[in-house]
């Protein structure tokens, strides 16, 4: 998952980007095909930007999931009418009960994915774009 994610993110962004006119590999296919032969100023100005851009928002996600323990804690506190006991509840089924406190399945793939594959973009990039080492460092604050 993490090979996927750092060649989308950081590889086929700059082969898209990329002008090689030495090899064709025919009308449909896009790589090779971009407007910079070298990393430029215009370069920087469209294609590091999208990659400072997913990188901050990469390393900003995994806050959304505060967001979410968070409406979790209140919808559990209205189920017990504000109260701190945990055997009170208002559901009636067990089933219901077990929905709301249990919540849902941690995917902790997807998160390892994202904890190998941003540095190796920030590595790959930060000589050219040292604002990069700030989104590495989010990305280990969170």
């Amino acid at each position: 998952m993490w090979i996927v994610q750092f060649f989308n993110t950081a590889i086929l962004l700059l082969m898209v980007n990329y002008k090689y006119n030495k090899i064709d590999l025919g009308e449909a296919s896009p790589i090779l095909k971009g407007k910079y032969k070298d990393f430029t100023g215009g370069w920087y100005g469209n294609v590091g930007t999208a990659i400072v851009y997913t990188t901050f928002i990469t390393s900003l996600l995994p806050l959304a999931n505060f967001l979410f323990l968070v409406k979790t804690f209140c919808q559990r506190c209205c189920d017990r009418k504000c109260t701190m006991n945990s055997r009170r509840t208002r559901k009636l089924l067990q089933n219901d009960y077990e929905k709301g406190y249990i919540g849902p399945k941690f995917q902790i793939e997807n998160r390892y994915a994202v904890l190998i594959a941003m540095p190796l973009v920030i590595v790959t990039y930060t000589a050219a774009m040292p604002v990069l080492n700030f989104a590495g460092l989010i990305i280990c604050m969170t």
